[in-house]
């Protein structure tokens, strides 16, 4: 084998090992639990807000727990909301808007269970004035949030 391909598949092995232990920058997860004072948010959305349009959201299970995956890293600002579900009666909010009944959309939560209203401070819903961040990065970043007043 001439010495440029031997030395053109070394630099490729070593490109492909190091993208499968995971320095290739692939997907990010996100996942903690959400709590006020203590006792688990069991309803709402939770986003995280990485700036230039860069902005993901999950669902905030009947647990408290939350899950989401991103393509993003970096520091990102984040909100919590729970209005959403207030006064909604058998009504839960779905991802990207509108409403679906509440039995359909507990099946698909991580812990299963019936999501409710829990309030928490205003500040806490729009990112600018929660100051809560997270700094995310590639692989697995668990992130637990206690909201005070």
């Amino acid at each position: 084998m001439p010495k440029c391909l031997r030395v053109c598949a070394s630099a490729g092995s070593v490109l492909l090992f190091l993208g499968l232990l995971g320095c290739g920058g692939g997907p990010s997860s996100i996942n903690g639990k959400v709590s006020y004072k203590g006792v688990p948010v069991t309803g709402g959305n939770i986003s995280f807000d990485f700036g230039a349009d860069k902005r993901i959201s999950a669902m905030i299970d009947a647990k408290g727990n939350y899950s989401v995956q991103t393509p993003h890293t970096g520091k990102a600002a984040v909100a919590i909301e729970t209005e959403s579900l207030k006064n909604t009666g058998n009504l839960a909010p779905l991802p990207g808007g509108g409403i679906a009944d509440k039995e359909k959309i507990s099946t698909g939560l991580p812990s299963g269970g019936s999501t409710s209203y829990v309030k928490i401070p205003a500040k806490y819903a729009d990112a600018k004035s929660s100051n809560l961040t997270a700094d995310i990065k590639s692989g697995t970043n668990p992130k637990n949030f206690d909201l005070t007043d």
